[in-house]
């Protein structure tokens, strides 16, 4: 049988599952079916050139574009293709590394920010 605190931590685990699972759910749902937008359309056009220097005088300079996500692009997109999954799915599954603090929060209440990895 389990004590009221092993009881709440794992309470506190099923919580973080499903908030994980309803956070996968929503992340990947309909993946297929989406199309680029406009601002997905005008990242890739920029890494068409033919040296990251072009791409950064070029396709960063001129427009604002983010830096590391247009020499990223530029160096995936070759690698994977022009399949619209491949190209969007770094992109779906970097932001989810975000609810670490989120996990932490709800298993170890007090612990937000700290560095030590719990067991």
């Amino acid at each position: 049988m389990l004590n009221i605190d092993e009881e709440n931590k794992f309470l506190k685990i099923v919580l973080w599952i499903v908030v994980l699972a309803v956070a996968i759910t929503v992340r990947f749902w309909n993946i297929g079916d989406m199309h680029f937008s406009n601002d997905e359309l005008s990242a890739l056009s920029r890494i068409s050139y033919d040296s990251v220097s072009d791409v950064i005088e070029k396709g960063v300079m001129p427009d604002g574009h983010p830096l590391l996500v247009q020499i990223f692009l530029y160096y995936y997109v070759p690698l994977v293709g022009a399949d619209d999954f491949f190209i969007k799915l770094p992109f779906l599954l970097i932001p989810m590394t975000s609810g670490e603090p989120l996990r932490a929060a709800i298993i170890r209440p007090g612990s937000f920010g700290e560095i030590t990895p719990t067991p």
